[in-house]
């Protein structure tokens, strides 16, 4: 079961100020439709009722935030102490390399701190943007292996360089969330224009190796 939160973007104002409220929604399987309107119902009746109820709805679901990465803190911060420490699952998506800004760099790094912090994870299901080229697609693009991530990262640790332009914090980052049993790492593919610079070049290498030396790297070191 799957809990999806979505931003929904509304443009207002003379100004044109975007402001963008956050709602979710639950994804059930066939097996477990019934428990949409079951356990909700179920919370309000008492006190106990609440409290077990809280416990079982909260560590059954799976939250996903795609690219939502600013609704996630505000999200579980609102939620009880009770609730929040029961969420054993949450889904994430990364954005591609080259459409990254500073506001999400932020907004990464705030909440891998509040999840290494504040929460009780068990699962953690990633999924990363990857670029395709259009013509020859990742043929003849040597993929980055588990080993060569590690150099990368050793690399930026100790002398302070960056292959390709890009930086890595961020995985480093995520790798604070500790206590995880499962960790499942996918390219989400899309299209994107051929290797004009060199952080393009380098996101495409990385793009044709999420599915396997960076999904290695990932889950040797979470897990």
């Amino acid at each position: 079961m799957i809990v999806c939160i979505d931003n929904l973007t509304e443009t207002t104002g003379p100004f044109l100020t975007t402001t963008t409220p956050t709602t979710y929604r639950v994804l059930l399987t066939p097996h477990t439709a019934h428990l949409r309107h079951t356990i909700p119902s179920l919370i309000p009746l008492c006190r106990q009722i609440h409290f077990e109820a809280s416990k079982v709805l909260y560590s059954a679901y799976s939250f996903s935030f795609h690219t939502c990465i600013e609704a996630a803190v505000p999200f579980l911060s609102d939620l009880t102490p009770i609730s929040r420490s029961s969420i054993r699952s949450i889904g994430l998506t990364k954005k591609g390399f080259p459409y990254t800004k500073e506001f999400d760099r932020a907004e990464w790094s705030a909440l891998c701190a509040y999840l290494s912090s504040a929460m009780c994870l068990q699962k953690l299901n990633l999924s990363m943007v990857a670029g395709k080229p259009g013509d020859d697609g990742w043929d003849g693009i040597k993929p980055i292996t588990a080993g060569d991530f590690e150099v990368m990262q050793r690399m930026k640790r100790e002398w302070g360089s960056e292959m390709g332009g890009v930086d890595l914090d961020w995985v480093q980052q995520l790798f604070s969330v500790k206590g995880l049993k499962d960790v499942s790492v996918r390219a989400l593919v899309e299209h994107c224009p051929g290797a004009v610079s060199e952080t393009m070049a380098f996101w495409i290498a990385f793009s044709a190796s999420i599915d396997g030396g960076f999904k290695d790297w990932v889950r040797s070191s979470m897990m």
